[in-house]
């Protein structure tokens, strides 16, 4: 399985949040590698909580740019990353059982939040900051 590649059109236009898109995307590689390898169990846990708290931490800094400007879809948004959160948390369960299983729903959120999620949602969040 190929590692997910960073595209031009996944940016936002927003400087920050570009950058914090593209670090989620090699945090991804890096746990699919641990995935894909017979890494230790104890490397892919700790790859894998480092892309929750990474997550968290970019969800958090979006979440203070649409408070702080007023972006009116603010409560949507905030809902739909509590949604991948959680499912990226899971993975952690999903993972400690079944790697296979945990590889493929890795892919299977990194594709939903870079195909769904940052070009509909976060292009929509990056015009808005752009307008200010």
């Amino acid at each position: 399985m190929e590692t997910l590649e960073w595209q031009d059109s996944y940016s936002v236009g927003h400087s920050i949040i570009d950058e914090q898109h593209y670090n989620m995307v090699v945090y991804a590689n890096q746990l699919l590698v641990c995935l894909q390898s017979d890494k230790e169990k104890v490397s892919t846990l700790q790859a894998l909580e480092f892309l929750v708290e990474e997550t968290v931490l970019h969800f958090q800094t979006e979440e203070e740019y649409m408070h702080r400007s007023g972006f009116s879809g603010y409560v949507t948004h905030k809902i739909e990353h509590e949604k991948l959160v959680a499912q990226i948390k899971n993975l952690k369960r999903d993972c400690e059982l079944d790697r296979i299983k945990a590889r493929d729903q890795l892919v299977a959120i990194v594709r939903y939040w870079l195909l769904e999620h940052v070009l509909s949602h976060d292009k929509g969040l990056g015009r808005f900051l752009k307008s200010r």
